[in-house]
């Protein structure tokens, strides 16, 4: 993948293209050894029929022990001529953005501070890998108009240390995750998207391990595609890809709700056998707005208990067999 696609830079408002846009760039974190975690949202929207552009910065912390989770969160809105000033352009990891009551966030390269008065604070120091995967496997496909939602992780192994602070719980220490970035003209019709970068080998925890994929359907028009799926697996110092958008038709989607998915991805060489199970995990709900207006429910969690088997199919050898109670999943089910 060329330079071209930065994995940090703001997308939205580049030109006369990108205008009437969402995006999202956001960090995960898992704290040490617990069942605590964030997921910290940093969101830019411009709706077809509206010329200002709306910021918002959304905090969720989850606690498994418990089964509960909560949602902090701020917005404001800026004209598009304040937004060009303040933010387009810039990179999203050197921005303050300041709301109302003395609210704000901070992104740096080496801190996430912010605070939503009278509910929520955090501050951590952050160490980057630059390990950066790209959903699509050719550059076309983040700058044509296929597919409508551009993916990307910017960041695959993320430490966090430092602190978040509310009136539900205070989460301290060092934490393990991952910095995700999105944009696009609508979210999917229907989808499954899934990271995870804590695995356990034969019962021993394993380092340096990272998996990423989607299954997505998608409208054109009055039809629905069938699900669409790209995913790859980062195992003992090498990418193993299933990520081809041209055949993105051709991985086997045996299960995908509201809690559940299990998918086959398949190349030349190797299966790669995903079960994700989240049924008995704490779940967030948030509203994704489309710039069109129209409103899609989407859910999510961070420890999800899931699989991931690589197979390779010359003479059917396990090359490994993984597991995590730590599978970040998140799930867009129309009606639901």
């Amino acid at each position: 993948m060329s330079a071209d696609i930065n994995p940090t830079r703001i997308e939205l408002g580049l030109n006369e293209k990108s205008r009437r846009l969402y995006e999202s760039f956001y960090f995960r974190g898992n704290l040490y050894q617990s069942p605590l975690s964030f997921w910290l949202k940093h969101n830019l929207i411009q709706f077809f029929d509206e010329e200002r552009v709306r910021i918002d910065n959304i905090l969720i912390l989850f606690n498994e022990s418990s089964k509960e989770s909560h949602v902090y969160q701020q917005s404001k809105w800026l004209s598009f001529d304040q937004y060009q000033k303040e933010v387009a352009g810039e990179s999203w990891r050197q921005l303050r953005v300041e709301f109302e009551k003395g609210g704000f966030f901070e992104l740096s390269s080496n801190r996430l501070q912010g605070s939503i008065p009278g509910q929520a604070s955090w501050d951590f120091k952050v160490n980057f890998s630059n390990m950066v995967y790209y959903h699509f496997d050719k550059n076309w496909f983040y700058r044509g108009f296929f597919p409508k939602k551009k993916i990307l992780t910017a960041d695959c192994f993320m430490v966090y240390e430092g602190k978040v602070q509310s009136a539900f719980a205070t989460f301290q220490g060092a934490f393990n995750g991952m910095n995700g970035h999105n944009w696009g003209k609508e979210h999917a019709y229907q989808y499954a998207y899934a990271n995870c970068n804590e695995f356990s080998e034969e019962g021993q925890p394993i380092e340096d391990v990272y998996f990423d994929c989607f299954s997505a359907k998608i409208l054109i028009g009055p039809w629905k595609t069938p699900y669409l799926s790209g995913g790859s697996l980062f195992y003992k110092d090498r990418w193993y890809d299933f990520n081809r958008v041209l055949t993105c038709w051709r991985p086997c989607v045996h299960d995908l709700t509201l809690k559940t998915y299990h998918v086959v991805f398949s190349n030349r060489e190797y299966e790669l056998d995903v079960s994700i199970n989240g049924s008995e995990n704490v779940w967030a709900t948030l509203d994704y707005d489309h710039p069109s207006h129209k409103v899609s429910q989407v859910h999510n969690t961070k420890h999800a208990k899931g699989t991931a088997k690589l197979t390779r199919r010359k003479d059917q050898q396990v090359i490994t067999r993984l597991f995590s109670s730590s599978f970040e999943l998140e799930t867009l089910i129309p009606g639901n």
